[in-house]
């Protein structure tokens, strides 16, 4: 069959765009050799020589099983591999990617695990790479496992059902950059997604002006939650001249202030503009944020970074999430962790639906639930929950420190 017709039987309306290029050669091979990852011996293997799947062993197994009575998912599950396995090109092998389709929209084992399947046939490069950088055995061992507890945050989500959802995500994982780092998640060879330039002056202060966004007239990002209309709006640009920059400074609360300011030369550089190499901090489920913790896990990140990344000369560290919106800090109080923590870093406004919180608070998949729902177990949960009802949202957001 064609790329067409296979990816129309799996519920998808079109392949990735690259996928055709490699499609005939993939098909080829496997027709003379079918595809090695839906034997279940394959993840035995791979668990009895790198340790890797102590909770999920069995899902893994039975989920290849069930990949290999299926031959369109098989095929997939080849392409899908071949996709991801040339590290040249995997990411914009993914640039278009949509997962298969369950049948009847129910969840099923095989359509949802054939991810984390192809996922896992990359551990072995991913362990190379680690300890070729020295990264020590129990961090190595730590990344890894991250692949199959993503199937357990999975069925946190879903009922139970394990299944997988992040094989974007663990590109990184993949080519060895995260970490857990003290109470935090690395991630080097990252860039500063947000549209700003940072400028820094000789007593340490920064200053971040607005670059290449388009504003609601509050200053928010328009086309984020309950910034859509359009009236008003405007773009903010830097303009440099011979001895200054010229823009408009992100306040604190993220907003982009109408009234540009003048950045001597003499006085301030530029520090980060989007895109430059940065170190991405994460944050775990079940983080301890206390500030002693925070601060400890710092002094460990750069000691990790000049240890093991010599020659990854980033320029910060940047944050993106909903814990980044400073909205927190009068709903939750200036004496909380969050909000001690959120307090380190300059956020930035940016263009957010606000559904982060969903996901990761309150375990939601997608957005198909009434808000009334929505459990009140704890503090947070409580506010939170009042705040949408209310018709607020926590945006996720972008944020640096130095």
């Amino acid at each position: 069959m064609s790329i067409e017709e296979l990816f129309a039987s799996l519920g998808i309306d079109t392949p990735p765009v690259r996928w055709g290029e490699f499609y005939d050669e993939v098909m080829a091979d496997f027709d003379k050799h079918g595809c090695p990852l839906t034997d279940p011996e394959y993840y035995e293997r791979l668990h009895a020589e790198y340790d890797v799947f102590p909770r999920y062993l069995d899902v893994f197994k039975e989920a290849a099983a069930a990949v290999g009575r299926r031959e369109d998912l098989s095929r997939y599950l080849a392409l899908l591999a071949y996709a991801i396995s040339d590290r040249t090109k995997a990411y914009n092998n993914l640039a278009s990617f949509t997962p298969p389709k369950p049948p009847a929209g129910e969840h099923d084992l095989a359509t949802d695990m054939v991810t984390a399947l192809a996922t896992a046939s990359m551990i072995p490069y991913a362990h190379r790479v680690m300890t070729e950088r020295g990264i020590p055995a129990d961090m190595v061992l730590c990344s890894l496992r991250s692949i199959e507890g993503s199937v357990g945050t999975y069925a946190e989500r879903n009922g139970g059902h394990p299944g997988f959802h992040l094989i974007g995500w663990h590109q990184r994982t993949i080519d060895g950059n995260l970490y857990i780092v003290g109470s935090l998640q690395i991630e080097v060879f990252a860039t500063f997604g947000a549209l700003a330039t940072v400028y820094r002056n000789a007593a340490g202060d920064s200053l971040a002006l607005a670059e290449g966004i388009t504003l609601h007239r509050d200053g928010y990002a328009l086309g984020a939650h309950g910034f859509l209309d359009e009236e008003g709006a405007w773009t903010a640009n830097v303009t440099e001249t011979e001895d200054a920059y010229v823009g408009y400074p992100y306040d604190e609360r993220g907003y982009v202030q109408k009234t540009p300011v003048t950045l001597k030369k003499s006085e301030w550089s530029v520090a980060i503009r989007h895109g430059d190499p940065i170190v991405s901090l994460h944050i775990p489920k079940g983080t301890d944020l206390k500030d002693e913790s925070i601060t400890e896990t710092m002094v460990k990140i750069r000691a990790f970074c000049a240890e093991y990344f010599p020659d990854y000369a980033y320029r910060g560290f940047y944050c993106y999430s909903w814990m980044m919106d400073p909205q927190l800090d009068e709903m939750l109080g200036e004496h909380t962790n969050i909000v001690k923590f959120r307090r380190r870093y300059h956020p930035m406004t940016y263009k957010s639906a606000g559904h982060g919180v969903f996901g990761f608070i309150f375990q939601k998949p997608d957005m198909n639930f009434s808000l009334d729902d929505l459990p009140e177990t704890t503090t947070l949960e409580r506010k939170l929950k009042a705040h949408y009802k209310n018709g607020g949202a926590i945006y996720e957001m972008p944020a640096y420190f130095f």
